[in-house]
């Protein structure tokens, strides 16, 4: 099968599978509000609704416990605190440090200045200064994209720059993470970072069903 008609069906899957979740929603909601005039008044917590052929449809209220002040817990439960809470501690990475570590961790940075890869694409002061300020190295695709419009490059060479550009923004942004340390090893902390993360590389595919 040519590509061509892969994509024209794989479009058309997506489209389906898209009209099949909204209709999916509305039945969903239908049921639900029929599930609250079986539900209210009483202790059940489901009621279940049968098709034919054994399929059937369960709604189920469930009760999520959300802890608005934590340190009242002790005073509630005492001595047996320790017994029926478990404290964790959760660390969340922000997304722009996301990205800068997995770069970090797969050698994509560039021990370069981004002024230093500009100057190689255009030697026009106007047209340099516009590509420092729309390409900012954080979205490959629209950096590719302003440089075939400002250096009217094609897109295998936006493409390349657009890669160097990233990676030397990368490593502009560890210099000046690693500047607010009075003393620091840029090598050990390369190793740290090895040492810390592991980058998992996962596969994505979009697909726009179109009209």
């Amino acid at each position: 099968m040519p590509i061509k008609n892969k994509v024209d069906r794989i479009c058309a899957i997506e489209k389906q599978i898209n009209d099949l979740k909204s209709e999916k929603t509305n039945l969903e909601a239908d049921i639900l509000k029929l599930s609250e005039k079986h539900l209210s008044d009483t202790k059940n917590k489901s009621v279940k609704y049968f098709g034919s052929d054994g399929c059937s449809v369960t709604v189920t209220n469930a009760d999520n416990v959300k802890i608005i002040y934590p340190s009242i817990l002790k005073d509630i439960f005492g001595k047996c605190y320790n017994d029926v809470i478990t404290e964790e501690v959760s660390i969340k990475i922000k997304p722009y440090a996301k990205k800068l570590l997995s770069q970090l961790y797969k050698g994509e940075y560039l021990k370069s200045n981004v002024s230093d890869i500009v100057n190689q694409i255009t030697d026009d002061e106007k047209v340099k200064a516009a590509i420092i300020k729309k390409c900012k190295g954080k979205n490959f695709e629209k950096d590719t994209e302003n440089l075939m419009k400002l250096v009217l490059l094609d897109r295998e060479a936006a493409e390349s720059y657009a890669y160097f550009i990233s990676e030397a923004y990368a490593y502009e942004e560890f210099k000046r993470l690693l500047s607010t340390k009075t003393d620091y090893d840029e090598n050990k902390i390369l190793k740290d970072v090895d040492t810390a993360i592991v980058v998992e590389t996962s596969v994505k595919i979009d697909v726009c069903p179109g009209k």
